[in-house]
């Protein structure tokens, strides 16, 4: 006897998937946005409170909000920073791992995002920026 399960299940379209097509992309949005969360329960501290002797007085065994980074002697990159800064500073020949993308550059990736046409949801894997003009700039 064949077991069937009451569950709700989620129909998949094989065809959409063969041509990059990965279904609905506020489907997440939809479900978290359906759910009631607890508030948390994180201390929250300024940057400039964030000290070794805070460290040793309250520990990092669970995280902390930092409300405001100041005084943390970190430099952010601008809420404005876009793609395009990113491949030029870092350079456009870097190489860059984009999921069922191999062997693509800062170049195609910039091209890509900033194009009218992204008819694929592609992620950067990773993106070392360290000794690079962005990396020294944050």
């Amino acid at each position: 006897k064949v077991r069937k399960s009451l569950r709700e299940h989620s129909r998949i379209n094989y065809a959409d998937l063969e041509n990059g097509l990965t279904g609905n992309p506020y489907k997440w949005k939809r479900v978290l946005d359906s759910k009631s969360f607890v508030n948390h329960k994180f201390p929250k501290i300024r940057g400039d409170q964030l000290t070794l002797d805070w460290i040793r007085t309250f520990g990092l065994d669970e995280p902390i909000i930092i409300d405001n980074p100041e005084g943390l002697e970190m430099k952010m990159p601008s809420k404005d920073i876009t793609v395009s800064y990113i491949a030029a500073t870092v350079g456009y020949d870097t190489p860059v791992d984009v999921i069922e993308q191999p062997s693509w550059n800062l170049y195609q990736w910039a091209n890509y995002f900033d194009g009218p046409k992204r008819d694929q949801v592609l992620n950067v894997i990773s993106l070392e920026i360290s000794g690079t003009p962005l990396g020294d700039s944050i």
